[in-house]
């Protein structure tokens, strides 16, 4: 069996380094919109004069929240590549991918102790799979590597460690759930429901009383968890003010610009799942459960258990938090900003589906025919990873879901699929702003002109997201300036551009009215004439 072990850990490091080769000459427009905000984090941090004019990075008080664990991270490998971000994101990259398939695959392992079922789920667990409330869950190519899969990749290892007969393992284990949530907060509380439900589901389960769910280690567990998570409450209660001394009604409407109606309307978020879609994703897990009745053990049974009891968890608490902020706002006249976040927590819901398949093939294993042809199923599945990418599959169901193409790194794949915006022509602009551009100019421009261009951007609609916690203050004039902007025709918003103090655009359409100082491709630089 180590054997078999080795060719997973093979397998892995292969996929991390197919990954990590085909990013050596990566740039910004390889990254998706929330990196773009990360990076100038980042660089503000190594050098404060950066951003002096810009809508979120001019202060670095707006985002003393945000994941600092994950940019201190983020950080530290940027002095391995000399202060390149986008390979120290590549580094990163490449770490996460090996945790994330090899934890993965040894925890379904320590549940199934089998080798092709842990296998083939935790492989195919890699695809990114969209889900309500524009998140995702798996690991692919730079633009994917965001907190959140910081965190899914070293997700498994709490519940690696646990071991209830043995407590200090339970106690570092409870720990450590606690201390990883601080890489993303949000998916970290989903961790930890997970981690708390299955923790109580057992003790439960193991006596059969409702008493046990109190029992000493259950309680200790839960403050070492705790303990574990203080660094971000530390961060977050330290920078973030729930004293409503803004327009509310206001703010209120600007959010709406944001987030659909969940944030007031919960029940408009959950009903999300119950789509088609969803639907074919949880008819797995429906399958399991009545193949856990009708065919399956007694340890089957139990296993169904576990996943309704978790699942429920996951569906009611997060929904529920809304009702309350709500109702905590209203007491207290204060304005918590945690419920549009805190309904994300769902996300995990399809660690269901997974470890339903998980199970259902483990009911298969015990017949002798599906032990000999499951090693070729898997065979079959691995060649349909890699011939996925080809144009001729672009149309057909399943295959060219995200599902099964971002499994697989281009350089391992037949085909290829396209990352962010990866433009050489935008990337050679955004390096002639870099070496061009005074270091303090003002820029118009999408989110990467921040990233990339590293000069204060404007007015863009991305970079206001880190003031909704941060500074509401700043976010309502920001929603006033965006949305004045945006009532004005074209000759009417140049000017308020200028009289913004807005010194260069970059955009992809033409704008006569201002000087065109580089163009390469679609994308152009216009000098607007503030600064001369």
């Amino acid at each position: 069996m180590k054997r078999k072990h080795f060719i997973v850990i093979l397998l892995n490091v292969c996929i991390a380094f197919g990954y990590y080769l085909g990013n050596l000459s990566a740039n910004e427009t390889h990254l998706s919109s929330d990196l773009h905000n990360i990076i100038p984090i980042c660089l503000k941090m190594d050098d404060p004069t950066m951003f002096p004019h810009d809508t979120f990075a001019n202060d670095l008080e707006n985002v003393k929240y945000y994941t600092p664990f994950y940019i201190e991270t983020l950080r530290f490998f940027a002095n391995f590549t000399d202060g390149n971000y986008v390979q120290a994101l590549n580094v990163l990259t490449f770490i996460c991918h090996i945790l994330f398939g090899l934890l993965w695959y040894f925890l379904l392992f320590r549940i199934t102790k089998n080798f092709w079922i842990a296998l083939f789920v935790s492989v195919l667990m890699r695809g990114i799979v969209w889900i309500p409330g524009l998140e995702y869950w798996g690991i692919s190519d730079l633009w994917s590597l965001l907190p959140r899969v910081v965190y899914y990749a070293i997700m498994p290892l709490p519940f690696l460690i646990l071991h209830f007969q043995n407590h200090k393992k339970t106690y570092l284990a409870a720990f450590l759930i606690g201390f990883i949530f601080n890489f993303h907060p949000i998916t970290g509380l989903s961790g930890i429901l997970l981690f708390i439900g299955f923790l109580l589901l057992h003790s439960y389960f193991d006596e059969r009383r409702w008493k046990a769910i109190f029992s000493k280690q259950n309680m200790l567990s839960l403050l070492l968890i705790f303990l574990g998570m203080l660094p971000f409450f530390f961060a977050y209660l330290g920078n973030v003010s729930a004293k409503a001394d803004y327009d509310l009604a206001l703010y209120k409407e600007a959010l709406a610009l944001k987030y659909d109606s969940f944030i007031t309307e919960p029940t408009t978020f959950w009903k999300q799942w119950f789509t088609l879609k969803y639907g074919a994703y949880f008819s797995v897990v429906i399958a399991f459960i009545m193949l856990a009745y009708l065919k399956g053990t007694a340890k089957d049974r139990l296993r169904s258990k576990y996943i309704i009891g978790l699942a429920a968890l996951l569906f009611i608490l997060p929904n529920l938090a809304a009702y309350v902020e709500l109702a905590i706002n209203a007491t207290f006249d204060l304005n918590i900003r945690m419920s549009f976040q805190l309904v994300r927590m769902q996300k995990l819901l399809i660690l269901a589906v997974y470890f339903a398949i998980a199970f259902m093939l483990d009911i298969f294993y015990r017949n002798e025919l599906f032990k000999k042809v499951f090693p070729y199923v898997f065979g079959g599945f691995f060649l349909m990873l890699i011939v996925s990418k080809y144009d001729t599959f672009d149309n057909i169901p399943l295959v060219s879901n995200d599902l099964i193409r971002r499994v697989l790194p281009n350089s391992l794949s037949v085909g290829s699929v396209v990352n962010g915006q990866e433009s050489d022509d935008l990337n050679e602009v955004l390096i002639y702003i870099r070496e061009n551009v005074p270091k303090d100019a003002i820029l118009f421009a999408p989110d990467i002109g921040r990233s990339g261009g590293q000069r204060s951007v404007v007015l863009d609609s991305k970079g206001a997201n880190m003031l909704i916690e941060g500074n509401p203050k700043r976010y309502i004039a920001w929603y006033q300036d965006y949305q004045n902007y945006n009532k004005l025709s074209r000759k009417a918003s140049n000017q308020f551009l200028r009289d913004y103090g807005v010194e260069y655009v970059l955009i992809y359409i033409d704008l006569p009215d201002f000087e065109l100082i580089h163009q390469k491709g679609k994308w152009r630089l216009y000098d607007t004439g503030v600064r001369k």
